[in-house]
């Protein structure tokens, strides 16, 4: 539900989804499986 959300929220939950689609979902499975936490 959106309703309650400004388009301003809005849009930085989309970017952030965006982010994390593009740059988290293609290395997770490598980091889980070497337990190795990147901290940059």
């Amino acid at each position: 539900m959106d309703y309650f959300l400004t388009e301003e929220q809005r849009e930085i939950r989309d970017l952030t989804r965006r982010i994390a689609e593009e740059k988290v979902l293609p290395v997770r499975a490598e980091y889980d499986e070497t337990g190795e936490f990147p901290w940059e």
